[in-house]
């Protein structure tokens, strides 16, 4: 299989696209790695070698000695895990990080916005017992659940539960000394609304100017699909890796505000219909490359799998 010919409307968009994003140094290796990994590799449990990878990404300006360089750092991160068979290297996610995979998978390709109840899960850490270190880790993860700082120590989310963050507790594992709890914000003249408690946790116009941003570049591409009579299944993945590697960036920054906490003008809501349309549309010939890349490196890849409800 090949990509599209020259020139092709779909093509030119996504050659386009990889050179304006490549001058701003996004996406990096690592998450295109991340993307590969999350949005193709994950649902097969498979473990591929790094032939392949460099292949997939080489049109999306990422070389194989990047890719080897992201690998690497990626393995000794905890993400993924390295191991030998016969002569080959092959990489797979580590079994202690699939949580953080099934995490993003559920902010990036879900993000529904669902009834809120108007209480908030808090989570406090004591700063009198955890090393700067300690807290910079914890701040950390439960910023990857959708957490967002209100004070020094004290992280908010109005829809991560509270049974999620003891998870992610035990997972990391150690004495953390953090207090979790629900929640309504008590009505005062002093005290701190459900709306200062949204400003305060979510960086909202930020979120919203990225999000804008993600459709002025990836619109095009819906144009560019329908001027193409037979997309390329390489330019199909190249289209697909590439949108869901820009927005998932997006999405894991993204607490997910109920839509009462944001405003009129919200784009969020707007980028994550163009991206799961291009997804939807680019899926099925994107596969068929990749399952034609991975058996040329002899991966026992599997026609068909399934996806659950992404984006639906």
């Amino acid at each position: 299989m090949t990509g599209s010919p020259a020139g092709s409307p779909l093509a030119t968009v996504v050659d386009d696209l990889v050179i304006s994003l490549r001058d701003r140094g996004m996406p990096s290796a690592r998450n295109l790695l991340a993307t590969v990994f999350g949005d193709v590799i994950a649902p097969h449990d498979a473990a591929v070698p790094v032939q392949a990878l460099a292949q997939l990404l080489e049109p999306l300006g990422a070389s194989e000695r990047l890719v080897r360089t992201s690998l690497t750092r990626l393995v000794r991160d905890g993400i993924l895990r390295n191991e030998r068979i016969g002569r080959r290297s092959v990489y797979s996610i580590d079994p202690q990080a699939r949580p953080l995979f099934q995490q993003a998978d559920e902010r990036i390709y879900n993000g529904r916005q669902l009834e809120w109840d108007g209480r908030w899960t808090l989570a406090v850490i004591d700063g009198t017992s955890s090393t700067a270190h300690e807290r910079t880790v914890l701040r950390r993860e439960l910023g990857w659940l959708g957490l967002g700082p209100i004070a020094p120590n004290v992280l908010a989310s109005p829809n991560v539960s509270p049974q999620t963050v003891t998870a992610a507790l035990e997972r990391i594992g150690g004495d953390h000394h953090v207090l979790v709890t629900r929640g309504a914000a008590a009505d005062g003249t002093s005290t701190m609304s459900s709306e200062e408690i949204a400003r305060r946790s979510t960086p909202v116009q930020d979120l919203s100017d990225r999000y804008t941003e993600f459709i002025d570049r990836f619109g095009p591409c819906s144009t560019a699909l329908d001027r193409t009579r037979e997309p390329s299944p390489q330019d199909c993945c190249s289209l697909r890796l590439l949108s869901i590697a820009v927005f998932r960036r997006v999405a894991l920054a993204d607490p997910g505000l109920p839509g009462r906490l944001l405003p009129d003008d919200w784009s969020g809501q707007v980028a994550r219909e163009l991206v799961a349309s291009l997804y939807h549309r680019a899926r099925e010939p994107a596969d068929a490359w990749i399952a034609d890349v991975f058996s040329g490196h002899r991966v026992v890849w599997p026609a068909t799998v399934d996806l659950g409800d992404r984006f639906r």
